[in-house]
């Protein structure tokens, strides 16, 4: 596989070698929209690690953003099998059930990710698990 190169602060250029690299040039691809290589940067470090739950995570949200929901599904109940307590997991799971149109399995998960810490993110999403809800009625 080929490989990416970053920049870093100094305009240098490093070579994504490991798995923490590769999710970072995720990361950085995925916050300019850059969706079809956030989500390869994302496999390659789950390749390098593969209980690399984060990265499982954030293919997840990239995934989602690609309308790929079934996938994204998938990558957040893998997370979640390597880190159960991992909220941001839980959110993006309801998120994905929610675009799959499983609202009851999505509340759930949202009420998992609001039992599991206090993030940012969940107050983010707490919006969806309305709507989740508001669907149900």
């Amino acid at each position: 596989m080929s490989k990416i190169l970053i920049e870093s602060d100094a305009t240098e250029e490093t070579h994504l070698e490991d798995s923490t690299s590769w999710y970072g040039q995720g990361d950085v691809l995925a916050k300019q929209s850059r969706y079809d290589e956030a989500l390869a940067c994302f496999d390659r470090a789950i390749e390098l690690q593969p209980d690399y739950h984060e990265a499982w995570v954030f293919r997840g949200v990239v995934l989602i953003h690609l309308e790929r929901y079934q996938e994204a599904l998938e990558s957040c109940d893998r997370a979640i099998e390597l880190c159960p307590t991992n909220s941001e997991a839980w959110i993006f799971r309801g998120a994905a059930l929610h675009q799959l149109g499983n609202y009851r399995t999505a509340y759930a998960s949202y009420e998992q990710a609001l039992g599991e810490t206090s993030l940012p993110v969940v107050d983010e999403f707490w919006s969806w698990v309305k709507r989740a809800w508001s669907d149900l009625i």
